[in-house]
């Protein structure tokens, strides 16, 4: 399925490429990302979600397969299993940056495969989850740009400073659950969340009858 997301960051167009190639800082701000190992190619880490009384937790990895910056466009692609399920979760996500003065537009295509039981949420579902984690991603890096901003004086890009960066005094990763239905809007949440209820008061029967 095809998901499409747009943010801001509040700085120029060449400080936010060095920004968004940042593992360290993306990794810190992304809701339920744990980052457990990175380099100038790609890395690896955790997700974890929750719906109700179904938690998981992804483990895998992503590689950059492009990083154009005379089109200020970076292609990612990633993928991960579940760490106590058969379920897993590809995808490659392209984003376009747009510069708007002293700021920048971030336009992101991500097309995502899933099987196991996230694949059940439908699109729909998946599509309001991601356009959250999009804005409390956006909001915690416009947060920390700012706070950067205001430490030390902003220097122009160089050749040298394109490339992704992965710094060992970086803010360490948040790893704060992403809550599913905290993140879902409306009766969408409430039939989610009657639904995993009723598969939990199954599964409660069933090991009681065992």
């Amino acid at each position: 399925m095809l998901l499409e997301n747009s943010f801001t960051v509040p700085v120029p167009v060449a400080e936010a490429w060095k920004v968004l190639l940042d593992v360290n800082r993306i990794a810190a701000c992304m809701p339920g990302a744990t980052l457990d190992s990175a380099d100038a190619d790609g890395f690896e880490g955790r997700v974890k979600l929750r719906a109700g009384p179904v938690s998981l937790t992804y483990r895998g990895s992503g590689r950059f397969i492009q990083r154009d910056v005379t089109g200020w466009r970076v292609v990612v692609e990633v993928s991960g299993r579940e760490q106590r399920g058969s379920g897993s979760a590809e995808a490659t996500m392209t984003a376009i940056l747009t510069g708007c003065g002293a700021e920048t537009a971030v336009s992101v295509q991500t097309e995502l495969n899933l099987t196991g039981r996230p694949a059940q949420f439908g699109r729909g579902l998946l599509a309001d989850v991601s356009s959250n984690i999009v804005d409390q991603f956006a909001a915690n890096l416009a947060e920390e740009v700012r706070r950067d901003d205001s430490e030390q004086p902003r220097t122009a890009a160089t050749e040298s400073e394109i490339k992704p960066t992965v710094r060992s005094d970086a803010t360490p990763a948040r790893s704060d659950t992403i809550d599913i239905l905290r993140v879902a809007r409306g009766p969408l949440a409430i039939r989610i969340g009657s639904a995993l209820g009723l598969l939990a008061a199954l599964v409660v029967a069933w090991r009681h009858r065992r």
